[in-house]
C-alpha cells in the first residue's frame, strides 16, 4: 500500500483462523487495532468495513462437539469485534444477513458457495452505501 494512495473503502474479513487457533479476544482486538492504525497512517480518510466473524457453529465440515465449541468461540470474538468497532470512527461492523444453512456451503463444507458469496457481497455493498451514501457518487 503506497503511502500517498487514497482509499475510499477497505473491507476486512477475518476471524476463522483466530477461532480455530483459539486466539484470545484481547489479542484478536490488539492485532486488529494494529492493522487499523497502519491503515489509517496510509489512508487516513478511508472508511473501514469489517465483516462479521464467520459463525463456525454452522460449518458442516466440523464434527460435533467441535462445531459447537468453535461456534461459541466465533460468537465471542464477533461480540468483542462489535464492541470495539463501535469505538472506532469511520468503521462499520456488518453482520451476516442470513442464517448459514448447510446448503449455503461449497462441497468442502467449510467455505461459502458461489450464491452465498454473491449475496454476502451485495449485503456488504448495501450496508456501506447505507452508512456512507456519498460513496454512491464514486461508483
Amino acid at each position: 500500500m503506497p503511502g500517498d494512495t487514497r482509499y475510499d473503502l477497505v473491507l476486512i474479513s477475518i476471524g476463522v483462523n483466530d477461532v480455530t487457533g483459539l486466539r484470545r479476544r484481547h489479542a484478536f482486538i490488539a492485532d486488529l487495532t494494529h492493522t487499523l492504525r497502519q491503515l489509517r497512517a496510509r489512508a487516513p480518510h478511508c472508511r473501514i468495513v469489517v465483516a462479521a466473524v464467520p459463525p463456525l457453529a454452522a460449518f458442516p465440515l466440523l464434527p460435533q462437539p467441535l462445531r459447537a465449541l468453535l461456534g461459541l468461540r466465533s460468537q465471542l470474538l464477533d461480540q468483542a469485534l462489535q464492541r470495539w468497532l463501535a469505538t472506532q470512527a469511520e468503521a462499520l461492523h456488518v453482520p451476516m444477513p442470513f442464517p448459514p444453512a448447510p446448503a449455503r456451503f461449497a462441497a468442502d463444507g467449510f467455505h461459502p458457495n458461489e450464491a452465498s458469496c454473491a449475496e454476502w457481497a451485495a449485503h456488504l455493498a448495501q450496508a456501506c452505501l447505507a452508512r456512507w451514501p456519498e460513496l454512491r457518487a464514486a461508483q
